[in-house]
């Protein structure tokens, strides 16, 4: 639009009536304009254009002429081509134009027509921009829709409506959905519903609303919240058969989703330790392939596009029984002219409980051939007798004669033949004993029965050998005393066999020759030759077992006694060399003299070396007002170690499970109870053990995991498993994959020439490697193949320069790899990090130990390195295992607070004008107080670590 031959008047302040029903706009005309006034009003939606002529200029007014037209609609751009509407006005300085659109800006000019040609276009009209108020919206908010969603949440997202239909300026929107008494109001052109129900229908509206008030709403949509996990299924019925389980069960309620698929799964065992798992998409399923008359547990869990719900509470049956397997090993244990003895051994598969054996036989030498059957009891052996043959057995001959072998005053030894009978089944084995001495006297005897007294009664199965029997041990056999002999007496011994079939017994005998025992009074040479020596050997024996016993109080007393006086700790094989030893080939190095003396594990240590030559800090504060006492010796880094708690000091049961055993890579260095990761079933595994602890921090719980590094594919998948579950971002290893020949640590991580690699159903991609002169940091895309799961990136910190027995030779690069492992890391501040080396103890305890206790010394300026250590291994065995590694966290401290981190960032300038400021204390440069510190503190060169130099030029 062309304004040229238009009047731009000066706008003056607005005003408007109490009600604001009304509202004025005045306007200034210009400088020699033919109108001295002109206002512009909106009184009740109309909009009042009042104008002043100057009366000088009466007489050359020809006409006057009204124009309007719409410039802007709302919020809407500028009109670039408006529509004026004229109307001829005459005799009045006033008009009102009604019916105009609301909230709508209007161009308002009044043009006058004159016959005087030297009066300019300019002077000739007035013009001016006025806005109608503001109404109720009449349009709908535009292209509702869903941007992501929940199982309990979904957001939508819309549109403005037309701009010509808000009617007023913006002030919210308001979002209607069903089921909620209240409506959600926002700002912003999106908004998330959360607390709904999950996988439910909601119907939604939004209205925009301005300061006048509400929209029309839009158009009803409906919209349905994500899966969830699915309840456990419920009514879980079994019904077994011999080898078989049919399972059915009702759909979940609620089910969160659809059901697309169930997880049976069985086992023998109520723990479900071994179970086997069968995926199915029916509510009746059955498992087949089971053992007969066995014990199963069984349980369901259902299963959605979020994934797999709990599990139901588990079943059990028992399947039913089957025929059994034939016995096996089937032999003749006895023949004679009756009976036969058999034996054999139960069936291999029994498929239940065998209840009886059924014995068929025949006799081969009738001609109708029928067989004749019998059953036996639960034994595996049984005596046959045949009905047709003799209804007795016949006597069976006499037994080979006992053999003495020795006697005491008291005892006779004697050794029995083991018999073989023809003619009946053997029953026992009877020895008799006859006193010669005092005589029979009138005592009768059972026929067939030898002369004396029975003494012992021995089973077939105790003489399957030739079997040595002592008489008058005072012992019971088979509900007959043994009692002891009479010393000086003589006596004649007897074996009886006895043969028992039908309720017939028959028996003979034999007769040893006489014995006589020797007397106390006169012993007899012969005798003596025999004596039983066995009070000797106890003697001896119990004469050395005291020697053993006063050597072991002697050690026991001379090692308490030098442990009294604060050896070095080396209990550790990995600690190869003393404290001493480690540095005596440094002239000037002693760590001691960098921190303050201390007379009591209850005092804390701060740095006292060259505190006057670096800046001031919240951590190099003035400590001179702190008192020690001295009434005791100072303490050393040695004798801090010494008196750490050392060995096991709580329980750690979980990790000595036999199905655990196979994931400890050593069995004395295992995870607490109370500290372990406990890891959740996933559909990896069942399993809920890995060799890890929690492990406290600065004032921050669990800030730290301190884990063994995996060596096989099982404890692989575990540690990936912790990673996921446990949102691990950043891993810290402090180990290289072989050391001295022995394999620490197996890749858990990706090649770059291998692409993508799977662990269990975990995808890792290796998507940049930084080498640098002591460590190397991977990054990798991790993510499971679950369906909400989202791509994460894990960075792992490789430091390759910790040597297997010893520490570090400076501790700078691992304070340099320190600082970035936070820089990493404080994206995600929650998450614990994740510190391993070979057995993630030693090294990964000096790791946990210096993180921790830098953060302790920038925010108090002082610490106690024993007094944390000591809570180390409260939350892991071990940790921090050799007094190189105590050591080497002193050292560590001391170099992080004096060299602090050298690395030039974008502050350098700051950095500079902070060194070149004048130290007070020594009146130089802090920047060259630097270069002193520098000087001081280096340790210096031995000759053998520059023993090439030495060597003569020829």
């Amino acid at each position: 639009m062309s304004y040229s031959g238009c009047a731009f008047l000066e706008q003056e302040p607005t005003t408007s009536a109490p009600n604001d029903q009304s509202t004025t706009t005045p306007f200034k005309p210009p400088v020699g304009s033919l109108f001295t006034s002109y206002r512009l009003s909106v009184v009740n939606g109309s909009v009042q254009v009042d104008w002043s002529i100057d009366s000088n200029y009466d007489d050359v007014v020809d006409s006057l002429a009204l124009s309007f037209a719409i410039i802007r609609y709302g919020e809407c751009d500028r009109e670039t081509n408006p529509v004026y509407s004229s109307l001829p006005l005459s005799n009045t300085t006033s008009y009102t134009l009604n019916s105009l659109i609301k909230w709508t800006t209007y161009n308002v000019r009044l043009v006058i027509t004159s016959s005087q040609q030297n009066i300019s276009d300019v002077h000739k009209q007035v013009e001016g921009e006025i806005t109608t108020p503001e109404t109720e919206p009449s349009g709908f908010v535009k292209s509702v829709s869903e941007i992501a969603k929940t199982s309990s949440s979904f957001t939508v997202s819309w549109n403005d409506p037309d701009c010509k239909q808000k009617g007023g300026a913006f002030l919210r929107y308001d979002v209607v959905v069903s089921g909620f008494s209240q409506n959600f109001s926002t700002t912003d052109r999106f908004k998330q519903i959360t607390g709904l129900q999950t996988y439910t229908d909601y119907n939604v509206q939004i209205a925009y609303v301005n300061n006048i008030g509400a929209g029309p709403l839009s158009p009803m949509q409906s919209f349905k919240t994500g899966e969830g996990l699915p309840a456990a299924p419920t009514t879980l019925m079994l019904t077994p058969s011999i080898r078989s389980i049919t399972v059915s069960f009702s759909i979940p309620s609620p089910a969160n989703g659809i059901i697309i698929a169930y997880d049976i799964a069985y086992s023998e065992a109520a723990n479900f330790i071994d179970r086997l798992q069968k995926p199915s998409t029916s509510t009746n399923v059955m498992l087949a392939d089971l053992s007969p008359a066995t014990l199963y547990f069984v349980k369901v869990r259902a299963r959605t596009g979020a994934g797999y719900g709990n599990y139901s509470s588990h079943q059990s049956t028992v399947t039913q029984e089957d025929y059994p397997d034939a016995p096996t090993s089937l032999a003749v244990t006895f023949r004679n002219e009756s009976c036969l003895g058999l034996s054999w051994r139960a069936p291999i598969v029994t498929n239940g409980i065998v209840s009886s054996y059924l014995i068929s036989y025949q006799d081969t030498t009738q001609a109708s051939q029928e067989l004749n059957t019998t059953t036996g009891g639960l034994i595996r052996s049984t005596l046959l007798c045949l009905p047709n043959l003799d209804d007795e057995q016949s006597t069976p001959t006499s037994p080979p004669a006992p053999k003495k072998i020795r006697s005491t005053a008291t005892t006779i030894v004697i050794s029995i033949d083991p018999v073989i009978l023809t003619t009946g089944p053997l029953t026992a084995y009877v020895i008799y004993v006859h006193d010669l001495t005092v005589g029979s006297g009138k005592r009768k005897r059972a026929v067939g029965n030898p002369p004396g007294v029975e003494t012992a009664i021995l089973l077939p199965n105790e003489v399957l050998t030739t079997t040595f029997f002592t008489i008058g041990d005072e012992k019971i056999y088979n509900s007959i005393q043994n009692n002891p002999l009479v010393s000086g007496h003589q006596y004649d011994v007897y074996l009886q066999i006895r043969s028992t079939l039908l309720s017939v017994t028959k028996s003979s005998y034999s007769k040893m020759v006489l014995i006589p025992t020797p007397s106390t009074l006169a012993p007899n040479p012969v005798v003596a030759a025999s004596t039983d020596y066995t009070g000797v050997i106890i003697a001896i024996i119990v004469i050395i077992i005291l020697i053993i016993i006063a050597i072991v109080v002697i050690c026991v007393l001379y090692w308490y006694n030098r442990r009294r006086s604060y050896a070095p700790y080396a209990a550790h094989t990995d600690d190869k060399g003393t404290y001493d030893s480690m540095y005596s080939h440094v002239d000037d190095y002693d760590p001691h003299k960098y921190w303050n003396t201390i007379y009591s594990h209850r005092e804390s240590r701060y740095i006292i070396a060259g505190r006057n030559l670096i800046p001031p800090d919240r951590s190099n504060f003035d400590m001179n007002g702190v008192v020690e006492s001295n009434m005791n010796p100072p303490i050393t880094f040695q004798q801090e170690f010494h008196d750490l708690p050392h060995g096991r000091l709580a329980s750690w049961n979980v990790a000595l499970k036999p199905r655990n055993q196979r994931k400890n890579r050593f069995p004395h260095l295992l995870p607490y109870d109370h500290s372990r990761v406990v890891l959740r079933e996933d559909d990896n595994s069942g399993d809920d053990y890995i060799n890890a602890n929690f492990i406290h921090g600065y004032h921050k719980q669990n800030a730290y995991i301190a884990a063994q590094s995996p060596f096989d594919e099982e404890t692989v998948l575990d540690f990936w498993r912790m990673i996921n579950q446990t949102n691990v971002s950043v891993i810290v290893m402090i180990t290289n994959i072989i050391e001295d020949n022995i394999v620490k640590c197996t890749k858990y991580w990706p090649d770059q020439n291998q692409g993508k690699v799977t662990y269990g159903n975990f995808f890792l991609e290796l998507i940049d490697t930084q080498e640098f002169a002591s460590y190397v940091i991977r990054t990798m895309k991790f993510k499971s193949n679950n369906t909400y799961s989202t791509t994460r990136v894990v960075h792992i910190f490789d430091f390759c320069s910790w040597p297997d027995h010893g520490v570090p030779d400076d501790p700078i690069p691992l304070l340099e790899m320190r600082f970035k492992v936070k820089e990493y890391n404080s994206d995600t501040p929650a998450s614990p990090l994740l510190v391993h080396c070979g057995t993630g103890v030693g090294r990964t305890g000096a790791y946990i130990a210096i993180d921790s206790l830098l953060e302790q010394y920038d925010r108090e300026g002082r610490i106690s390195i024993s007094a944390f250590v000591r809570r180390l291994r409260k939350d892991r065995v071990q940790m921090v295992r050799t007094i190189k590694q105590y050591i080497f966290i002193y050292d560590a401290i001391f170099e992080a607070k004096h060299a602090g981190h050298t690395r030039t960032g974008l502050d350098l300038k700051e950095k500079y004008h902070l060194l070149t400021r004048k130290n007070p204390k020594t009146k130089h440069s802090y920047l060259r107080d630097q270069f002193e510190c520098l000087c001081n503190f280096t340790r210096k060169l031995h000759s053998a670590n520059c023993s090439d130099a030495y060597l003569l030029i020829i």
